[in-house]
């Protein structure tokens, strides 16, 4: 079986570098992703194979075009750690929290996700009262995190459908935006996007 680094430099040949100690991790993750996964419905059971660039390179993508001024993020319905867990891996530096309100989901983080920048929080988005530079999320309603993100942080992190997108991109709370499709699967239907906070 292919490793985490050999299918994501496949699939994205300027992939970001690494430590051994950072893919390591990143492996144990999916290890544990793959037993846990079996139990309880933390991602589709057929993204599992395809889970190297659908959830690992797409996190990591997205964490790579943040502000370099980004000190702590949130992510929203976290799930399986998806897209914050890289992006801890990948920015030690950097704070992540992780929200997710589902409690056996929640269970899998605090397993899985042990780094010392990495917090889990089981609440609900309107319930966190912590502050951040930047909220990012994957797969969740845009109705649900826009207003939110807008009044809580300088910029947005997106990974969902292009309709999500475009919905996100025509909202007047964001002065600016960057969108595309996901280089190595143009027509697979997953995009990303950064969208920056006006100022008030």
């Amino acid at each position: 079986m292919m490793s985490i680094e050999a299918s994501i430099r496949r699939a994205w040949c300027d992939a970001v570098v690494l430590g051994a100690g950072q893919w390591a991790c990143l492996e144990r993750h999916l290890t544990l992703l793959r037993l846990w996964n079996a139990r309880v419905n933390l991602v589709g059971a057929s993204t599992i194979a395809s889970a190297a660039v659908k959830h690992y390179c797409e996190s990591l993508f997205l964490a790579a075009r943040l502000p370099d001024e980004v000190g702590t993020v949130v992510d929203i319905g976290s799930g399986a750690g998806f897209p914050g867990f890289p992006l801890a891996v990948m920015c030690p530096n950097v704070q992540v929290v992780l929200i997710e309100s589902d409690k056996r989901k929640a269970a899998f983080l605090r397993e899985s996700c042990g780094l010392p920048n990495l917090q889990v929080a089981t609440i609900r988005m309107e319930n966190y009262k912590g502050a951040c530079d930047a909220v990012i999320t994957r797969a969740v309603d845009p109705h649900q995190v826009r207003v939110w993100a807008a009044g809580h942080a300088k910029c947005l992190g997106f990974i969902g459908s292009m309709r999500d997108i475009l919905t996100l991109s025509k909202d007047a709370a964001f002065a600016t935006r960057s969108a595309a499709a996901f280089p190595w699967a143009p027509r697979n239907g997953s995009f990303w996007g950064t969208f920056h906070v006006k100022p008030r």
